[in-house]
């Protein structure tokens, strides 16, 4: 109370959360409109738009702890880790700046191209390059035939017979759905600093940065190794949600570490916090593939979005009302 804050950036943060909290919903049935093989570039990208900001923070240079600075006369002063940057706070919201002027380019280039339309796919419609966002709508509801199933039928039911596409629980994978993006979108970062600053700014910059990195990653690698099997998006949760357990102690145990020394405890956490964050965003990009050969892209999108806000809604009452985290 009685500090200057940025009414500015509060209501600029809050404007930019809501472009990215629908986009998840909106852009995900749109990307039904084009061919299979792009939902794994839109879920890259949409790692690399954490991945590059943390290549650049790390060029920053600010994840190191406050020093004490001693003078020639004998005097001495603390001097904060952001004295230490590289380059101003201004700067770095300009680079973001450029990063979403560019994302919006690339959506009007995709949206116009003649290029870019013409590999649209569209189950109902004469024309593939004259598919609209109302048709991808249509295309992955529960009961619309799938487009690429339709259209390997055509090309191939002389020799191959009817195809009939992969069934899934769908309501399985809806549900691990939610329940991951409710941990890694919502619960996980709301408590990220009490897990990780105990062991100093260092391991706290690195946990950040590292988890980050790990999404783009794990898109990239489901491009080489799809996963399509239930059971196995069901273990790499379970596996994850133990892992979740760990740093939700940790962040219980806050502000004392876990363990005695910052190089063990350090090490665990940082470890901890990417190979949640990679198994979770192999987990997401698995489903968001299953739903989308289903035609279930607008519900898994709504419930991406429903578990995140959910989980930001818990730990912000856990953490600001009953004062559970310290």
């Amino acid at each position: 109370a009685g500090e200057m804050r940025s009414t500015g950036l509060f209501i600029c943060v809050f404007f930019l959360s809501l472009v990215d909290c629908t986009s998840s919903v909106l852009f995900l049935p749109y990307m039904g409109i084009f061919r299979q093989v792009y939902l794994n570039s839109y879920l890259i990208g949409e790692g690399m738009s954490g991945f590059v900001p943390s290549i650049a923070a790390l060029a920053q240079g600010v994840s190191g702890n406050p020093v004490c600075v001693t003078l020639e006369n004998g005097t001495s002063f603390i001097q904060g880790a952001a004295d230490q940057a590289r380059f101003s706070t201004s700067e770095f919201f300009i680079f973001l700046l450029s990063m979403m002027i560019l994302s919006l380019l690339a959506f009007l280039f995709l949206q116009h191209l003649p290029t870019a339309r013409s590999e649209r796919i569209s189950s109902n419609m004469s024309s593939r390059s004259s598919a609209t966002f109302s048709d991808a709508l249509q295309d992955t509801s529960p009961d619309a035939p799938d487009a690429d199933t339709i259209s390997q039928e055509d090309s191939m039911s002389e020799q191959l017979g009817n195809k009939q596409p992969v069934q899934y629980n769908i309501y399985l994978l809806l549900a691990l759905q939610c329940f991951v993006c409710f941990l890694s979108n919502g619960a996980l970062p709301s408590i990220q600093s009490y897990s990780c600053l105990p062991y100093g700014n260092t391991v706290y910059h690195m946990a950040v940065t590292l988890n980050a990195m790990a999404n783009p990653m794990m898109a990239f690698l489901a491009f080489f190794l799809p996963c399509t099997r239930q059971n196995v998006v069901a273990t790499l949760t379970a596996i994850g949600s133990i892992l979740a357990a760990f740093i939700i102690a940790t962040a219980l145990y806050s502000p004392d570490m876990i363990h005695n020394t910052v190089e063990v405890g350090g090490t665990l956490v940082v470890l901890t916090w990417v190979v949640s964050g990679a198994m979770f965003s192999y987990v997401k990009v698995s489903i968001a593939g299953m739903c989308r050969d289903s035609g279930w892209l607008f519900h898994c999108g709504v419930l991406t979005q429903v578990g995140s806000a959910g989980g930001a809604l818990l730990m912000f009452i856990l953490v600001n009302q009953v004062n559970l985290f310290q």
